[in-house]
């Protein structure tokens, strides 16, 4: 169907709209006045479509500002038949195009059908089905009960696989990021019996990072 790339769909794509609306509105929202379609460019498409192209994002977050973050948006999408990926977002940097169905993580997919517009805008990290099947999005670390080495480092999981994973971050001028220093923490955090499978993450007021054990039913906190 290829509707990722449709302008006139919502499937697909990243929205952005303001709920803070009465309760008298016949929408329900607004859209915000900084969305980056409102000016029906580099083409006309839906105000409420902040980004194009992704599959399944499962779990996204903000690297968080308040404790030294950059304020960027990291999304981890979830791949059909090769590719897991975690595509990086610099605050305010609406309108992009994460390209499915033409790509998945860095691989060509179906390009059957043109993209909507381009570029295309690559992951900052990809990973074969051979490491994982669905990926757990999570956050940047910005806490302080670790060890000062995972400061700044991306957290996530595969919940096929019951892995757990860390990415280091290099900013350019830009604040764009490219991914370095693969770390894959599933021992360090008691194996895969401890941790099952994992649907998502959690952060607390102080920046620390839980994991939501699936089939275990738990919360666990990760600790030094």
């Amino acid at each position: 169907m290829h509707l990722a790339q449709h302008p006139n769909s919502l499937l697909g794509k990243l929205l952005r709209i303001d709920v803070n609306v009465p309760d008298s509105d016949p929408r329900g929202y607004r859209i915000p006045e900084d969305n980056p379609f409102l000016d029906r460019q580099p083409i006309a498409a839906l105000p409420e479509i902040w980004a194009f192209g992704l599959r399944n994002p499962w779990r996204y977050s903000f690297d968080d500002w308040t404790r030294g973050g950059t304020g960027a948006l990291v999304i981890a999408d979830v791949g059909q038949n090769a590719r897991e990926e975690v595509n990086w977002e610099p605050r305010g940097s609406g309108g992009r195009n994460y390209g499915w169905r033409l790509r998945e993580g860095r691989q060509t997919a179906d390009t059957r059908q043109p993209a909507a517009y381009l570029p295309l805008t690559e992951p900052i990290y990809d990973y074969p089905r051979s490491d994982g099947m669905s990926i757990t999005g999570g956050y940047v670390y910005r806490g302080t009960a670790l060890d000062p080495m995972f400061n700044g480092r991306y957290f996530f999981a595969d919940y096929v696989a019951g892995r757990v994973y860390s990415i280091g971050l290099h900013l350019d001028e830009r604040q764009e990021a490219t991914a370095a220093d693969h770390l894959e923490l599933t021992q360090l955090l008691g194996g895969t019996s401890e941790l099952g499978l994992i649907s998502s993450f959690g952060v607390d007021a102080e920046g620390e990072l839980y994991i939501v054990s699936y089939t275990r039913g738990r919360i666990l906190k990760i600790v030094p």
